[in-house]
């Protein structure tokens, strides 16, 4: 008899886990993207993607109106939030809340799924990134109750994940296909009852995305538009989603998901109560559907994000599958394979995640470097040093640092996830450079918004092995190699 635990201890351990395998991200203490000017200036900045929520819920946990940088607690929280996420998830699967270890090793890619550690890695967003994932998940433990309660509760939870994160757009609607087909395929009968959770299930859906879409969402059309797209450009973004999805995943990971895909097949067909054909074919249906569904309602717009942060809907797609075949297969003889599987798979995971945050750290370490590098050949100049304004561009990028660049563990997924925080063209390339030094007399060219593209002829003032330094009149551009 395996030894089951409670709900609270199942948290507990969810949490040290997570703790344990992003504590190098957390000790890497990098300012990620957006951090950089929120660290620097305390604003929330949300509200222009609509994520209403977030922007008042940051001002309870900053204690005020200037978002002081208060890391790691944003990020243990979000830890906290993923991890409570969890359980109520195989709370509504399994219906209890006692769980064996293997329940914990399928719920674990939840939150080190390597998409997801995009929104674990900024200081400010990661709770609310979090918060959309819970909400998500929460309305789905009143599923068997009232169904009144059921619908209003599935109706403000998705106002609330709509105006955190809408990447968690699509997970609510695969937990509600996944909980049908379990409930189908379990039963001879009932189809009533299945038939009246689907429509609820559904219409609540509908009426909360679509409060949003109507009342609270504004209008955004720059390198991403939240405009409605035409059938043909639905299929094209469906085609990058998936397309980004098999070049960022590792072999390894893929060839286990996709065992893991069949395996759900194979023991939802030997459980089912109707025609195992049948079974069969809905049981493919299903995983197709939750594929499509996994990247939310971003398909249907003009011009979506493909960051790994907006994908990680893939990864509540993989723990659903875990979860459901874990539980199909606890008191059979060859429960075995589905836990190799999903032990395989968890611990992949947690060393990517340990070698990502690790990476982070050293990264960060190059940046300042080079950064270094150039200000302390700056100083040096007299152009510089003439007490007048100068305008500095930056062309070129230091790129990823070397020991990461021509390290071992360097992947698709790890260059992605890695920002660049020194390169030319991006707001948050040159951001640390130009505000977190104390330069005087030099201004952003970036920002003064004439781009300096002429300046092979200009004087060359400096040269060394990390970059170029011209300069004419007023003007300086540093060419990083």
């Amino acid at each position: 008899m395996e030894k089951k635990m409670q709900i609270k201890k199942a948290f507990g351990l969810l949490v040290f886990i997570y703790t344990l395998s992003l504590y190098p991200l957390i000790r890497a203490n990098f300012n990620y993207i957006d951090d950089m000017g929120r660290v620097f200036k305390g604003y929330a900045g949300w509200s222009n993607f609509s994520r209403w929520f977030s922007s008042v819920l940051s001002h309870f946990v900053h204690a005020g109106i200037h978002l002081a940088d208060i890391s790691p607690l944003p990020q243990i929280m979000a830890i906290c939030i993923v991890a409570f996420a969890g359980c109520l998830l195989l709370w509504t699967i399994k219906e209890t809340n006692v769980f064996s270890v293997w329940d914990i090793a399928a719920i674990l890619p939840l939150g080190i799924t390597p998409y997801f550690l995009e929104c674990l890695s900024y200081k400010y967003d990661a709770p609310y990134m979090a918060l959309s994932i819970l909400a998500s998940i929460t309305p789905l433990i009143f599923c068997k109750k009232d169904i009144r309660l059921y619908s209003i509760a599935t109706i403000a939870s998705m106002i609330i994940m709509c105006t955190t994160y809408q990447a968690s757009s699509g997970i609510f609607p695969m937990c509600v296909l996944l909980l049908t087909f379990l409930m189908w395929n379990r039963v001879g009968g009932g189809i009533q009852k299945i038939l009246r959770f689907v429509i609820v299930s559904a219409l609540s859906y509908l009426i909360g995305v679509g409060i949003f879409f109507l009342f609270l969402m504004g209008h955004v059309d720059g390198y991403v538009s939240n405009k409605i797209g035409s059938i043909s450009n639905t299929l094209d973004n469906y085609s990058e989603y998936f397309k980004y999805v098999f070049s960022d995943f590792k072999i390894e990971w893929l060839v286990i998901i996709g065992i893991l895909s069949i395996w759900f097949i194979v023991v939802s067909v030997w459980n089912t109560k109707h025609n195992k054909f049948l079974a069969f074919c809905i049981s493919l249906l299903v995983e197709c559907v939750m594929l499509l569904l996994s990247y939310g309602l971003y398909p249907i717009l003009e011009r979506p994000l493909f960051v790994p942060r907006a994908l990680y809907g893939v990864g509540t797609y993989i723990v659903l599958i875990c979860v459901a075949t874990t539980m199909q297969t606890e008191n059979k003889r060859w429960k075995w394979i589905t836990r190799v599987l999903i032990v395989a798979l968890g611990w992949s995971f947690i060393t990517f995640t340990l070698a990502y945050g690790n990476a982070l750290s050293v990264q960060d370490e190059y940046t300042d470097f080079r950064i270094a590098e150039v200000i302390g050949d700056l100083s040096e100049l007299q152009e510089v040093n003439s007490g007048e304004n100068v305008v500095v561009q930056l062309n070129g990028t230091i790129g990823l640092a070397p020991a990461i660049e021509d390290g071992p563990n360097n992947c698709n997924m790890l260059t992605r996830l890695i920002p660049i925080m020194f390169k030319e063209e991006w707001i948050w390339g040159g951001y640390k450079f130009f505000h977190y030094y104390g330069l005087k007399n030099i201004s952003w060219n970036m920002e003064a918004g004439m781009y300096m593209d002429a300046y092979g002829d200009w004087p060359l003032l400096h040269e060394s092995m990390y970059h170029r330094i011209y300069g004419q009149d007023n003007y300086i551009v540093i060419e990083l190699k």
